[in-house]
């Protein structure tokens, strides 16, 4: 209720926006933890991101590596609805926009 009802999840990394066809109203928002753990468990983009980080803890854990891991982080954001119109792509280099 924090966050108004409607969360977009995803992870440190990515989100699960390659998942939006099986949620109910074919968006990112979700209402309950459900939605939640089946836009994380559908999507490609986040399975990738698991495998890479799983690849790169075994790779450490062979090297005998004692540098603290990555831990993957499950972060939920207030919903808000936008219209895709007034949307943008931003482009930064070095900290300076360079590009709309």
């Amino acid at each position: 209720s924090d966050l108004g009802g409607k969360v977009v999840p995803k992870l440190n990394w990515s989100c699960p926006s390659d998942a939006t066809w099986i949620n109910p109203c074919a968006s990112l928002a979700c209402t309950n933890a459900e939605e939640v753990v089946l836009m994380m468990k559908s999507s490609d983009r986040v399975a990738h991101d698991l495998e890479v980080l799983q690849q790169q803890q075994q790779q450490q854990q062979r090297a005998g590596s004692s540098a603290a891991a990555l831990r993957p982080v499950l972060v939920l954001r207030k919903w808000y609805e936008l219209r895709p119109e007034r949307e943008y792509r931003c482009f930064v280099r070095g900290g300076q926009l360079v590009g709309l």
